[in-house]
């Protein structure tokens, strides 16, 4: 919630405070009809990004509100991520479901997130599962999908500057 809140009341509010600002400063300007397409473009694209940090900032509330249930919480987040259609997502759980320390069950449910998406936006998957075993003294998760794969470099060094592979295994590391 507290980083949730922060990214909402400063990197969003300064960001559609930009926006705002960009839009006064092209009112004002003589552009030609190049120039203009361009600016429209690039303010459109910062409208879509302000959209997808609203969406993130909802989705960190959610998850410190929603239910305690990590297979509830992904199941969910499978939903938002792939929607209707392909690619088919389907979790599995073996063994008893318990409560877990609300940072284990919010790391693991990001992890899983992101694999989602990662499977979803790169490897041009049918099918994506997530499986939560439940042992005596351990939790497993495993995240599945018949897409293409990836490069053992990404795998093992991630991709340079992005962040995916390498917040899961931070993430994994915290728990």
């Amino acid at each position: 919630e507290r980083i949730a809140r922060e990214l909402h009341d400063t990197l969003l509010q300064g960001v559609q405070g930009l926006i705002l600002r960009f839009h006064a400063v092209a009112s004002r300007m003589p552009m030609d009809a190049g120039v203009a397409r361009d600016m429209e473009d690039a303010l459109s694209r910062a409208d879509d990004v302000m959209r997808e940090g609203r969406q993130r900032v909802r989705d960190l509330r959610r998850s410190a509100e929603a239910t305690t249930d990590l297979a509830d919480a992904i199941a969910r987040a499978g939903d938002e991520v792939v929607g209707d259609g392909e690619p088919i997502f389907t979790v599995a759980v073996e063994g008893a479901s318990r409560p877990l320390h609300p940072i284990v069950r919010d790391e693991a449910y990001w992890i899983v997130r992101e694999a989602l998406i990662n499977a979803r936006r790169h490897g041009q998957a049918r099918r994506l599962e997530a499986e939560l075993t439940y042992g005596e003294d351990a939790l497993c998760v495993r995240c599945r999908d018949d897409g293409l794969g990836m490069p053992p470099t990404v795998a093992t060094a991630g991709r340079p500057e992005h962040f995916g592979l390498r917040g899961m295994r931070e993430r994994a590391s915290r728990i």
